[in-house]
């Protein structure tokens, strides 16, 4: 059995300053939550960070059931590249924050915490998933 390991790749091109500010939203959520905390009298242990349940979804909430599922998961790296489609630093200008890239892509690594057996795939498919974990 293995723990398996997978990546998203999530593109943003925000189109306002409006939406700019909810890619750094997103960006400072996803790093927040993948780093562990300090804990304890002298903040020298570390707690793990926060796992991710994973699932695909339609707009409207309904759950694809054609698409792999997933353990939970934690995110063991994280890539923020601003326009990772040019080597110039084209960036549009916000008028209360400075530059903002025109494209930004973040790439989240992410490996289970529970290796799926076979069991689960039994399971799955009585729920109605097609394929499984």
């Amino acid at each position: 059995p293995y723990h398996r390991k997978f990546n998203f790749t999530f593109d943003f091109t925000p189109k306002s300053a409006a939406e700019a500010s909810e890619v750094d939203e997103i960006i400072f959520e996803f790093k927040k939550w993948s780093a562990p905390s300090m804990a304890g009298a002298g903040k020298n242990y570390m707690y793990i960070p926060d796992l991710w349940r994973i699932s695909y979804h339609e707009a409207t909430g309904k759950v694809y059931r054609r698409m792999n599922l997933f353990k939970p998961s934690m995110i063991t790296n994280l890539v923020v590249q601003d326009n990772p489609s040019s080597n110039f630093h084209i960036t549009v200008q916000d008028e209360l924050n400075g530059h903002v890239p025109v494209h930004t892509a973040i790439n989240v690594f992410l490996q289970e915490t529970i290796a799926p057996v076979r069991e689960d795939h039994d399971r799955a498919k009585v729920r109605g998933h097609h394929r499984g974990f």
